[in-house]
């Protein structure tokens, strides 16, 4: 479920993790969230993009209940967009002296070509008459939780302990002050950068998903993208907001349907207030099984542990199925860092992790004067259970939802902040058709 990014200069899509194809049209999706219900349990898993100062992140969730926190994996997100992306196939025929048809052709995409460890807090939740619930970390984060049964207190504990909150967010969290309710607060510990940001996973008691997008508005962009994914037992449907299907015949076929986004903005903004979202692909999620936590990916940490040198650590993370995103190369950075002067002449740390053998080998023999600063000296155990816990567990727990729901279902819509009064809700129709995302 996302959320109020407070603190928000440029929001963007976080990382092309796929090569750009001039076939596929660029979406721009400022809020990615994968839900899962199950037994009046809503766990929300939300990618967090923001760019800006380290120390001005700061991130607000209103919630129902007293959620468990954890880590999450881009990873999961990439997957999710590749495999349910919205796919147009054109069928050629040539009519005259040729007489090959073409049935099925070339695809090309209209969804986003864009593309760890769990909070250990011990100490029970508060009874007490005061704000905070709770207070702890989880991965690179410090968070609390914190009662939102009056805005005045809840606002003055964030300023107090140095949770970012920027101007505009007084009014827009007056729609989620009431008893019983609650406010999660997130900042990056300190240390951390924004390289460090990885998606979060949110798990607490509620009737069904929202998306607070009413809080969202103080950070968000004209026509900003939505993306949503839900898992369940059957179909997902926006329960208070319309459903639209956009006539494919509007899409610019011979351009790649670079226009998709300003079709299906165009549709939406029909319905009234501008609330509705398009189906992008309803079915089986068997599509996602093995893509995450397919048998014998990452080997052991054990195993990993005993790679006590920077060479064989490195090996044994790509041979094994490491993905090499944002959230493992910032984790090697912090303990096996490119060289200064290496780094100082453009080397990219994902290609100096990629060809480690060259570079430690016969690369720094012909220039030894880019290793002054190498520090091979590490703790293999320690980076061990730190990548396991950060990268790992997360993975395969999200590979576990697709075994664990038998369905999913991809809901896309775009919002402006004068159109974010009215937050969307998610239930689920087991009458209705799935849809394909091949048209």
């Amino acid at each position: 479920m996302t959320v109020q990014m407070v603190g928000t200069r440029d929001a963007s899509a976080c990382g092309c993790f796929t090569p750009p194809d001039p076939s596929v049209p660029v979406v721009q999706a400022g809020e990615r969230i994968a839900f899962a219900m199950e037994d009046g349990v809503v766990t929300s898993h939300i990618q967090i993009q923001y760019s800006g100062p380290a120390e001005e992140f700061g991130w607000l969730l209103p919630l129902p209940s007293i959620p468990d926190m954890a880590v999450g994996t881009d990873e999961l997100f990439t997957q999710l967009i590749n495999t349910t992306q919205p796919l147009y196939r054109t069928d050629s025929i040539f009519e005259g002296n040729c007489t090959w048809n073409n049935r099925g052709g070339g695809g090309f995409g209209a969804g986003s070509p864009d593309a760890a460890s769990e909070g250990d807090s011990n100490d029970p939740p508060s009874e007490g008459p005061g704000v905070l619930v709770i207070e702890s970390s989880v991965g690179p984060y410090d968070y609390a939780v914190l009662r939102a049964d009056s805005k005045e207190p809840m606002l003055e504990w964030l300023e107090e302990n140095r949770y970012f909150v920027p101007a505009g967010t007084d009014d827009a969290v007056d729609a989620y002050i009431r008893p019983g309710a609650y406010f999660l607060a997130l900042k990056l510990q300190k240390g951390n950068d924004i390289g460090d940001l990885q998606p979060v996973v949110v798990k607490y008691e509620s009737d069904l998903p929202m998306i607070p997008i009413v809080l969202t508005s103080v950070a968000a962009d004209p026509d900003m993208g939505v993306q949503v994914w839900v898992l369940g037992e059957d179909r997902a449907i926006p329960r208070n907001y319309f459903h639209t299907r956009i006539n494919d015949a509007l899409l610019n076929w011979l351009d790649g349907a670079q226009n998709y986004v300003a079709v299906l903005t165009d549709a939406v903004d029909e319905a009234e207030g501008h609330h509705s979202f398009v189906t992008e692909y309803a079915g089986a999620s068997s599509v996602m099984l093995d893509l995450l936590d397919y048998e014998g990916r990452f080997g052991s940490v054990s195993e990993l542990a005993t790679k006590t040198t920077v060479i064989p650590f490195i090996q044994y993370l790509r041979t094994n199925g490491y993905p090499f995103n944002s959230q493992l190369i910032n984790i090697l950075q912090a303990e096996l860092p490119v060289p200064s002067a290496l780094a100082a002449t453009g080397v990219e740390p994902a290609t100096y992790y990629f060809n480690i053998e060259w570079y430690l080998g016969a690369y720094k023999d012909q220039n030894p004067d880019q290793f002054e600063d190498l520090d091979v000296e590490f703790d293999s155990a320690a980076l061990a259970v730190e990548i396991d816990e950060r990268i790992v567990t997360p993975t395969l727990e999200a590979g576990a939802m697709f075994r664990d729901n038998p369905y999913l279902t991809r809901l896309f819509t775009t919002l402006s902040p004068e159109e974010m009064t009215k937050d969307p809700v998610f239930s689920f129709n087991p009458d209705l058709p799935d849809v394909s995302n091949t048209h």
